[in-house]
């Protein structure tokens, strides 16, 4: 058992550094000039979640044989477990940012210097420095994150009564980003089917026309055919 899942997460790992890795490649040599400030964030966030699980899960799970939440409160583990959320979070945060971001655009596509890139830089440190406050305040307070391998997800344990509430504060958040991501992309979809169709586009114009004729024909006080 302990093979397979080393042979698995080795393939997992490698083929995520070389997609990195390329990614990485096309933008230092500005072959991909679009969304630039999106893929750098994705990269960094992909590779530290690489390492730190890598650290936090691989490691113990494959060399040392242990698994247990005593492990997870050490402080080096719970400096890397908070890195590993952190990196985890921003996906979402990413991936939200993004979808409103395109929203946007089809919505005001004027007016897109709201999401240029020295501001989107500014939105996404600002999200990542709250992750990480967020996730040191809960270790501060007696919380620690450790990862289920019965399940293989990651559970928030608290040794305090009165924090074990937000225990599944993160799972709450990641369904939250989820939805408005899905809304979204459904809004935008909306929005292009709708707006930028050319038979419903055409359609509403002539309704529009027709109507203007009428009244203007009721002003003129002529009969509108």
């Amino acid at each position: 058992m302990n093979l397979v899942f080393f042979i698995c997460s080795t393939i997992v790992h490698l083929l995520s550094f070389l997609f990195n890795g390329l990614l990485i490649y096309l933008i230092v040599t500005k072959k991909l000039i679009h969304s630039v400030i999106y893929l750098s964030y994705l990269i960094v966030c992909e590779i530290i979640i690489n390492i730190t699980q890598i650290l936090i899960a691989e490691v113990p799970y494959i060399f040392v044989g242990w698994q247990t939440a005593e492990q997870y409160k050490l402080w080096y583990m719970l400096i890397v477990t908070i890195t590993n959320m952190v990196a985890f979070e921003m996906l979402y945060v990413i991936s939200f940012v993004g979808s409103l971001h395109r929203f946007w655009v089809v919505w005001r596509p004027g007016e897109s210097a709201i999401f240029a890139t020295r501001r989107l830089f500014i939105y996404l440190t600002t999200c990542t420095i709250i992750n990480i406050g967020f996730f040191t305040w809960l270790w501060f307070h007696g919380c620690f994150i450790r990862m289920n391998f019965t399940f293989y997800r990651r559970h928030l344990s608290c040794t305090f009564e009165t924090y074990r509430a937000m225990r599944n504060f993160p799972n709450f958040v990641l369904h939250i980003a989820a939805f408005l991501n899905f809304y979204c992309y459904s809004c935008i979809n909306f929005v292009i089917f709708f707006l930028y169709n050319p038979i419903i586009r055409n359609t509403i114009w002539k309704m529009l026309a027709k109507n203007e004729t009428r009244v203007d024909a009721l002003e003129s006080g002529t009969n509108p055919a």
